[in-house]
């Protein structure tokens, strides 16, 4: 999720190879766009133009898939949430998960450990936290956290 133009998404299509599958969500359709001439390229890329805060609308587009891993990359202040409610929907028990939490999309105001540790509680009843790896330099206010579902 927040698949972007698909930078990430194109290393992720080496690693699974051919046999792997990966879905790519975003809701820009300027970025879409590119995602779309990506996948053409790589056919072993999904993209689908929705909002992953709402992934009751793509539910039908996604039917009786379970993902081995959920990678999320988005700016918006409840990111910890829409991770988790996704994961519900679509990542296999005991499946592997990483999570890019961006501070300052989430509050300009508090301190950025504090968001951190915020975010990693909410995501402690449903995951196994495996490590948190701050970011700094190439990111300071970012974390991402890898982890296992329950």
């Amino acid at each position: 999720m927040g698949a972007a133009e698909g930078t990430t998404i194109s290393h992720l299509t080496d690693i699974v190879g051919e046999q792997g599958l990966i879905v790519g969500i975003d809701l820009s359709p300027r970025v879409m766009h590119k995602l779309m001439f990506l996948s053409e390229q790589r056919k072993n890329i999904i993209p689908l133009l929705e909002d992953a805060d709402r992934p009751e609308d793509y539910v039908p587009d996604l039917e009786g898939i379970n993902f081995d891993f959920l990678y999320q990359d988005i700016s918006q202040k409840n990111q910890a949430e829409i991770f988790c409610r996704n994961a519900d929907l679509f990542l296999k028990r005991n499946g592997f998960a990483m999570l890019a939490i961006k501070a300052k999309s989430i509050s300009q105001t508090l301190p950025v450990q504090k968001i951190f540790e915020m975010q990693k509680q909410e995501l402690k009843g449903r995951f196994n936290i495996l490590e948190t790896l701050n970011l700094h330099p190439f990111d300071k206010e970012h974390q991402m956290i890898s982890c296992v579902k329950k």
